[in-house]
């Protein structure tokens, strides 16, 4: 797909209905993806891929282009805070770049419920 608004609204769409209980997740994605498109353009392409397993998720967003972190470089405030807010819920995003592709994942796992101690 390529970053267009239209795609990027979509991509979102696909999380939400995915993990409707991961709202900074969600705008963790959606800053990725903007990200990406303010550095390579509307034109360049992208993929998601959403899948889980036993409760856990996983959210891998793919660019192409040279190589940019879009966690750690350029990071403007709004970004800095939802990625500390997701490193404390242990749901921080990884970056990888091989073979040209910018790959970011990260982990949507089921919330604790409250009061719930393992063991009892």
């Amino acid at each position: 797909m390529k970053l267009t608004n239209q795609n990027i609204t979509d991509s979102i769409s696909k999380i939400e209905k995915a993990f409707p209980d991961h709202l900074k997740t969600r705008l963790m994605a959606e800053e990725i993806l903007l990200n990406f498109r303010d550095r390579f353009s509307s034109e360049a392409e992208y993929s998601l891929t959403i899948r889980k397993l036993l409760g856990t998720g996983r959210i891998t967003i793919r660019a192409e282009g040279e190589e940019y972190d879009p966690i750690t470089e350029d990071a403007g405030s709004e970004f800095s805070i939802l990625n500390n807010l997701l490193v404390q819920e242990e749901n921080k995003p990884a970056y990888h770049y091989r073979r040209g592709v910018n790959e970011v994942f990260f982990y949507c796992r089921k919330k604790k419920r409250p009061g719930y101690r393992a063991g009892n």
